[in-house]
């Protein structure tokens, strides 16, 4: 019977992965992992660039691998977003091999089985990052254990043999290629190597280790060399810089420690909150390490330092950069996407640190019950199967890459032009599209008429996208007039420059309060002035959202006229899609009393703009059946209405269907 146990235990693993692709993959997808599809799109459509150029980050080349590994689950399953998750699925099943092969090697059969448990019924949190398909998650957990097994193969193995530490060199040196966080991982194997055998580390076995380091780590070398150091410069900008004294990092530190407790993603079950759930999973497992910790405090094993070191290098050297820091409580796991190997190696010390007795069983009776809910929270939440009806990669956010870093508007327009003439429609569209979203950024401080006679040369088709993102560079209530003469020659387009006008207004940190646009809109009376309320109602939810309900806001737009009030109404309905899209809770409190206080026509609007919403988010905004899936969970009382949101989002930009 305990022969065909592992063999369970990866079954059960994949019918439980597997089950969350098919039954619940919103709630493990995010919009990265689209641009590594888009990779092996274009591998099998041929490539219209350097396939180096394709790559997503400059410090990540394991988004490359991900995208070729990605050619044949296409070509078998279709260009969807269930074959794009086949990979990452993949390195985790992997992963979870290894890690059973080197805890039964170092910590005996019951680690062994006790870790796979562990990595099975995980929390949500590291079950979603095991799942993400953008080359760095999955693959540095298993990167990680295959370093951590290269380190004991070298340090700790029975018979010590000379490639011991020459393949832990070539691991780690690929490793560090594929993803950035893996250098953590790096630094935690060379600190317990100094500590527990410098003698070795500066003889021929670190010699070793270097030079097979070296090589696995050249197409990050030659990928720098090619593209201006870019990941160097990566590097260098990792940390604080300027903000880099002892209190900000003191400060991060703090609140990193506050924000993991709660950064599990267990959802709420029979009334508890999700964050409770985290904590309860966090204390049981401090009831299972704490007494095995105190027990060997006197002669702690050498095998567990690794595992120790690991934690307080992360956390210091998360501490001293400038890595975003998600406010508790926490809704996203994609905000967590930096603790997946800290998750992986943690669940793996859990089964080291088990010891038989009645507190034990209790934790790991516990961890395991949390862990069965917590990925039953991850299954059937959609109909069976819609993974496979979803686009699985994004020409926008190529156009994005493309126009952020390779080609910039308007300096490089004429390459990315070369380069979007390649491309059939509707890809063509959506390419030019994301080279338009990122010209907020790039346009700042540009000479307005410079930049208007760049969008003149953009093709009639997608001009619209550009003059949005034209608009976004201009912000009247700062200073900057608002341009007259030089929308001249955008005769009949000039609303989409106004869009965007409108959108940077009332989206520039800290949002304004409402009274400030609203005495903008009154003084200054700009044209299409419908477009400015509409991003109004937007920044109102967002702020609604993010800060409390405020019955102060919404009271002075009762005094706005019908339809000014109606737009209002629009704009808040299409970020409250676009937080539900994002986050999969639309009807949380501030929705749920926001219907409530509306009018029955004002709640109409609402509806509206929750259409509109809807086709917003990148994810859906070039997958119409992605989007119509969302729009089919709402209730049937308001689909209709949002239906002609939706509608008219696609005419607004040019990307109705044939049918309508």
């Amino acid at each position: 019977m305990t022969r065909f146990l592992p063999l369970s235990l990866l079954l059960f693993f994949l019918v439980l992965r597997l089950g969350t692709l098919l039954t619940a993959v919103e709630r493990v997808s995010w919009d990265e992992e689209l641009y590594r599809g888009t990779i092996a799109r274009e591998l099998i459509d041929g490539l219209k660039a350097p396939l180096w150029d394709y790559q997503a980050d400059p410090y990540e080349g394991g988004s490359l691998v991900v995208g070729m590994l990605a050619v044949p689950a296409f070509l078998l399953l279709g260009a969807n977003l269930f074959a794009l998750k086949l990979i990452p699925l993949g390195f985790s099943l992997a992963a979870l091999i290894l890690s059973a092969l080197f805890l039964r090697r170092f910590f005996g059969r019951r680690a062994a089985l006790l870790g796979c448990a562990f990595l099975i019924l995980s929390p949500p949190v590291f079950t979603a990052l095991s799942l993400s398909a953008i080359g760095s998650h999955p693959e540095s957990a298993f990167f990680s254990v295959a370093m951590f097994f290269g380190l004991y193969q070298s340090l700790f193995a029975k018979t010590r043999r000379t490639a011991s530490p020459a393949l832990f060199g070539l691991i780690s040196g690929i490793g560090c290629w594929f993803a950035s966080l893996t250098l953590i991982t790096l630094l935690t194997c060379l600190a317990a190597w100094f500590l527990l055998d410098r003698r070795s580390l500066w003889g021929k076995e670190g010699r070793l280790f270097l030079g097979l380091f070296g090589i696995g780590i050249l197409p990050r070398i030659l990928y720098d060399a090619a593209h201006g150091f870019s990941g160097l410069r990566f590097l260098a900008g990792f940390f604080l810089g300027d903000r880099a004294d002892a209190l900000s990092f003191v400060a991060r530190l703090l609140n990193i420690l506050k924000a993991f407790p709660l950064s599990l993603c267990f959802r709420p079950l029979f009334g508890i909150p999700g964050e409770i759930l985290s904590l309860a999973y966090l204390l049981a497992a401090m009831l299972l390490m704490i007494p095995f910790l105190w027990s060997e405090r006197r002669r702690l094993p050498p095998k567990c330092l690794p595992f120790l070191l690991y934690p307080l290098i992360f956390f210091l050297a998360y501490g001293a950069s400038n890595r975003f820091i998600p406010a508790p409580p926490p809704t996203l796991f994609e905000h967590f996407r930096f603790f997946s190997v800290l998750y992986c190696l943690f669940l793996l010390f859990l089964s080291v640190c088990f010891r038989p007795g009645r507190l034990s069983l209790i934790s790991l009776c516990l961890l395991l019950g949390l862990g069965a809910v917590g990925q039953g929270s991850l299954l059937f939440r959609e109909p069976f199967g819609r993974a496979l009806r979803y686009q699985g990669y994004s020409t926008l956010m190529l156009g994005s890459l493309w126009g952020g870093s390779r080609h910039p508007f308007p300096e490089g327009f004429a390459r990315f032009q070369s380069l979007a003439d390649r491309f059939e429609e509707p890809r063509r569209r959506y390419l030019y599209w994301g080279l338009s979203n990122v010209m907020a950024g790039q346009g700042k401080g540009k000479e307005p008429v410079l930049l208007g006679e760049a969008v003149r040369r953009v093709p009639p088709a997608y001009r619209s996208y550009f003059l949005q993102g034209w608009g976004r560079v201009s912000d009247p209530i700062g200073g900057n007039p608002v341009p007259g003469l030089i929308l001249a020659p955008f005769r009949g387009e000039e609303p989409y420059f106004f869009y965007g006008l409108a959108e940077e207004m009332t989206t520039v940190s800290p949002h304004r309060p409402v009274e400030e646009t609203l005495r903008f809109l009154r003084e200054k009376r700009p044209p299409y002035p419908e477009l400015f309320y509409f991003c109004l109602g937007g920044a109102l939810y967002d702020d609604l959202e993010r800060e409390g309900w405020d019955e102060a806001a919404l009271e002075r737009l009762e005094s706005l006229g019908r339809e000014e009030k109606a737009w209002v109404c629009r704009g808040m309905g299409e970020s409250a899609a676009i937080y539900w899209v994002c986050t999969d809770t639309l009807f949380s409190g501030v929705f749920s009393r926001l219907r409530g206080r509306l009018s029955p026509e004002d709640r109409s609007e609402f509806y509206w703009g929750i259409g509109w919403g809807l086709r917003e988010p990148i994810r859906t905004m070039e997958d119409r059946a992605r989007a119509l899936d969302w729009l089919s969970r709402l209730p049937e009382g308001i689909r209709p209405r949002a239906r002609e949101g939706l509608r008219a989002f696609e005419s607004w930009y040019g990307i109705t269907p044939p049918s309508g």
